[in-house]
């Protein structure tokens, strides 16, 4: 069993996975016609997921 560092009630989660590393991990959920539009260009949307989460796990410091 993986012990955790930090739990997801950050911005993200930092899971010990050996000695001397950790793993961080994020996931936000993005809302068709809240965060994007019906027609948004998969690759802009893929982006956007991608960023979204970067910045949560850079929030941390990790």
């Amino acid at each position: 069993m993986k012990q955790t560092a930090l739990g997801v009630g950050d911005d993200a989660a930092m899971i010990h996975v050996r000695n001397n590393y950790q793993l961080a991990i994020s996931s936000d959920m993005l809302i068709e016609n809240i965060h994007f539009l019906k027609n948004t260009n998969p690759s802009h949307l893929g982006w956007k997921s991608l960023a979204v989460n970067l910045s949560d796990i850079a929030a941390m410091g990790a």
